[in-house]
């Protein structure tokens, strides 16, 4: 994923997110171990795949999940709304460094 603006060729200028492997998704999960009621922050929704993990695991109003990037973070609450729970779901100003 990139952040939206297109160059003449029309690809995207800067990468914002990309998304692990499914098995590595899991593992990581796996290894968190959340519990149902379990409250979780997530920082980088990204696609809402994560945040989706999330919410079945431990309950939607028990996730809260921010995206930097305004066209990845309304992508997500399509995903996740299209399915369960874009309620919790922030998108938060860019810091004016990077890095």
């Amino acid at each position: 994923m990139t952040d939206g603006r297109t160059a003449e060729d029309g690809s995207g200028l800067v990468p914002t997110s990309s998304i692990s492997a499914v098995k590595g998704v899991l593992n990581m999960l796996a290894s968190l171990e959340p519990e149902p009621g379990d409250r979780v922050g997530e920082i980088g929704t990204g696609t809402g795949y994560n945040t989706a993990l999330l919410c079945e695991r431990v309950g939607e109003k028990n996730v809260f999940s921010k995206e930097v990037d305004g066209t990845l973070a309304a992508r997500a609450r399509e995903h996740l709304s299209a399915s369960v729970l874009p309620r919790r779901l922030a998108r938060v100003p860019r810091p004016s460094g990077r890095g």
